[in-house]
């Protein structure tokens, strides 16, 4: 599995826009960072922000194996299945053990928002776990894959902004980290992030056949696809 991620690394520097792509995860992991510290874990775009970034590398690995560059490589079934979930889940449990640490010392700092950082951690898990099955099918299914990422996402911020958190007191988050302290909140996250990878690599298998979306290629995409 090592050798795989590792093989996935020097692959990645030929996908669409590497760089891009590469800077654009980077920035979203020191946002996310910094936001985190800055509302002392109580607001959960933020270590969503930590949680994303992952999912560059995966998309790197998915154009690659669908492009002609690597139409008679041996790594093209892998680029489009494989590969991507062990990075997922690698890089996944990385950042996620980024953000962990990080809500270990906000709660030292802030007792009192121990329960709104284990909503927050909770609800981001729950995100991983999406963000590795839109990975999966993005460009492939892009629209449906579009609304499936965004409803939680859109749910998410609008209760956050419209509510106290008084109101998760008495939802399905508030209730489960009612039941669990801050190592078995962790717990229950980094098994997102395999059951996630695991799905993402069944879900990649399923539909590797099917044709690429038409909505998923920009002009620049396209060119790149052809090789």
């Amino acid at each position: 599995m090592i050798g795989d991620f590792k093989k996935s690394v020097q692959l990645m520097r030929y996908g669409f826009q590497a760089k891009l792509q590469v800077v654009s995860m980077v920035v979203f992991l020191v946002v996310g960072i910094v936001m985190e510290l800055v509302t002392k874990g109580t607001y959960w775009l933020g270590a969503y922000f930590i949680i994303i970034a992952p999912i560059y590398f995966s998309q790197l690995l998915y154009g690659l194996g669908m492009s002609g560059i690597v139409a008679s490589s041996p790594y093209k079934k892998r680029l489009q299945t494989s590969l991507p979930a062990i990075g997922n889940g690698i890089l996944g449990i990385l950042t996620l053990t980024v953000l962990v640490v990080l809500k270990y010392f906000e709660i030292q700092l802030n007792p009192q928002n121990t329960k709104e950082n284990i909503i927050v951690l909770l609800m981001v898990g729950f995100m991983c776990f999406i963000l590795n099955v839109y990975s999966a099918t993005v460009y492939k299914y892009y629209a449906l894959s579009i609304v499936f990422l965004m409803a939680p996402i859109m749910i998410f911020s609008y209760t956050f902004t419209t509510s106290s958190f008084d109101h998760f007191e008495h939802s399905f988050w508030g209730t489960l980290a009612g039941h669990l302290n801050m190592g078995s909140a962790a717990l229950v996250c980094y098994l997102c992030v395999v059951a996630g990878a695991l799905l993402q690599y069944a879900i990649s298998c399923a539909l590797y056949k099917k044709p690429l979306s038409e909505y998923a290629q920009g002009m620049m995409m396209r060119k790149y696809l052809k090789g």
